[in-house]
């Protein structure tokens, strides 16, 4: 009986061996649809389409194998582009990679076909909504309303006495993490009923599920989100 086991042993041998994708899925196709059900069928692409994607990042570290896991399970509404050289997840607006400096040229992106879109879920917020940042490192929590300000909610670290942001993150050790003084902005979309987040050029960056957001850009806020200033780090709730 030819099993699951069996047919993606032979796939991995002739991949390993140089053999194309195309003359692979060839030479197995008779095999795999007069022994497999659909389901099984199922099973044995996505072990072959895991086995592919785990072979091509044999020298990324395990904070760039955990980015490149949180962009691809993330729920923002964010454009991605994958670094042709070390499969690092990129924002859109980036034109070098974030991790190993490679340029992110639009023909290498084409070509190994790394350019997608992340897909939103749970954006929605409404009108009565809160939105919850709960500091991971005290599990301390910020209640906010970005839709109360026209103009949206400034994150940062008031010094020496003087208000340059809204929510000050110096009572939780703003300044220990690098947080910068007017770090971004959250802002309520009356249109479109979601929140979205600018880093306002900020000295240590802001990051989405991993992901660094590039300066002056909106990026969509969702429920669940993992949202980092700098290096420090909240859960995004939306009550």
């Amino acid at each position: 009986m030819v099993t699951i086991d069996a047919i993606f042993e032979q796939y991995t041998d002739m991949r390993l061996r140089g053999k194309d994708l195309e003359t692979v899925f060839a030479d197995l196709r008779d095999t795999v649809v007069n022994n497999l059900t659909r389901e099984e069928r199922n099973t044995l692409s996505a072990q072959c389409d895991r086995w592919e994607r785990d072979r091509t990042l044999p020298d990324l570290t395990h904070i760039q194998r955990e980015a490149l896991r949180r962009a691809q399970i993330s729920n923002i509404t964010l454009k991605i582009t994958f670094c042709p050289s070390c499969d690092t997840p990129n924002a859109e607006g980036f034109t070098r990679c974030q991790v190993c400096d490679e340029p992110l040229a639009v023909e290498h992106v084409q070509s190994k076909g790394t350019t997608g879109i992340i897909e939103k879920k749970g954006v929605m917020f409404e009108r009565e909504s809160q939105l919850i940042l709960r500091v991971v490192s005290s599990n301390d929590r910020l209640v906010l309303q970005p839709q109360i300000s026209p103009t949206g909610i400034t994150i940062g670290r008031n010094t020496d006495g003087v208000a340059s942001c809204d929510v000050d993150l110096g009572p939780f050790s703003g300044g220990d993490y690098g947080v910068s003084r007017t770090h971004a902005t959250i802002r309520f979309d009356r249109v479109q009923h979601r929140l979205t987040l600018i880093d306002n050029r900020s000295t240590n960056g802001t990051f989405i599920n991993g992901v660094k957001v590039p300066p002056n850009m909106e990026s969509t806020l969702a429920d669940g989100d993992e949202l980092k200033l700098a290096r420090m780090i909240f859960k995004v709730r939306f009550k």
